[in-house]
């Protein structure tokens, strides 16, 4: 049961992968990440549980560096979900120093000939089941009690990040997009799950590592179990936010304001209207107008066009916002 669940978030990352859009990149973080905390379940099956040298030998420590990819994954895709400027920046690179790190730790024995690999897991693995094995500057117990603590702190790193843009949101334009609500519950979601993933496997590293104690809570098979099952819940509950899982909803992207005039200029007044009115008619289905903060600068906001086509927006919109007579 428990190997199965990775399979399906794979499968689940084919579907984000595939229906990302052009103007929303943020899907693809967010398929990396289930690809990468999914390989995980499998890399710890294969090492524990395959009883096989020679998958012994492919996934001990050959895929740490995975682990410390899982938490920038995440604040990337929060970031980029409600950022102005969906082009990724530089700087961001500078998340992935962890991980550079780690494969520099891991260098002595990913270099290593395949059989020595081979010797070397099979004898941590089977017969001693001691981590604290050095490999260059930090042994492998330190880094795998570093890597539930790197994960929890950018889960409250990309939690802060997604309030901080609310509250300058709510500042900024006095009301917050009409898909908010939605992706709040998922990302809150999403956080809470890993938060509970990482507080769990830093007590199993504690209690065995600190403690010397593997009782009947914190061993190999329990520990796989609540991988597996936690998994499961964060490959399956994405179903229940299809409009994240097809990637149909997104913030505005502030830079498709920087050449209005431009696009203005190169299409005509018809064909400007009728794409705004196409797009106005499928925005109006969600039924914002029912909510207490719409108003027809949200409406610009929410659909992505801002300052110069507002005008085009109200004349527009007019006529379909009338309900027996009354402006909504």
């Amino acid at each position: 049961m428990e190997i199965l669940s990775p399979f399906l978030g794979i499968f689940t990352c084919l579907i984000l992968f595939y229906y990302r859009k052009s103007f929303n990149k943020s899907n693809l973080y967010l398929a990396l990440f289930f690809l990468c905390s999914n390989l995980i379940v499998i890399v710890y099956f294969g090492l524990h549980f395959s009883n096989n040298p020679f998958f012994e030998g492919i996934f001990f420590i050959n895929f740490l560096p995975l682990s410390f990819v899982i938490g920038p994954l995440l604040f990337f895709y929060i970031k980029y979900a409600v950022a102005d400027n969906k082009k990724f920046i530089a700087i961001d690179l500078l998340h992935l120093l962890p991980v550079v790190f780690v494969i520099l730790f891991s260098l002595p024995y990913i270099t290593l000939p395949f059989s020595k690999k081979i010797e070397i897991a099979h004898h941590i693995q089977s017969v001693t089941h001691d981590y604290d094995y050095s490999i260059s500057f930090f042994s492998l117990k330190q880094m795998l009690f570093l890597r539930p603590l790197h994960l929890f702190f950018y889960c409250i790193v990309s939690l802060i990040y997604f309030k901080l843009d609310s509250r300058r949101r709510q500042t900024d334009f006095g009301a917050l997009p009409i898909n908010h609500s939605v992706l709040k519950k998922w990302i809150y979601s999403l956080i809470s799950l890993q938060l509970i993933i990482s507080t769990y496997c830093f007590l199993d590293s504690f209690a065995g590592w600190v403690l010397n104690d593997f009782g009947t809570i914190f061993n190999n098979k329990n520990y796989l179990r609540f991988l597996g099952s936690a998994f499961f819940v964060q490959n399956t509950i994405l179903f229940l936010f299809p409009k994240i899982l097809f990637d149909s909803i997104s913030y505005p992207n502030a830079s498709l304001a920087k050449n209005l005039n431009i696009q203005l200029q190169k299409s005509s007044s018809n064909e400007l209207n009728t794409n705004i009115k196409i797009q106005l008619n499928q925005y109006l289905l969600e039924l914002p107008y029912i909510k207490n903060d719409f108003n027809l600068t949200k409406m610009a906001l929410d659909i992505k066009y801002l300052k110069g086509f507002y005008q085009i927006i109200l004349k527009l919109s007019f006529p379909l916002l009338l309900v027996n007579g009354k402006m909504i």
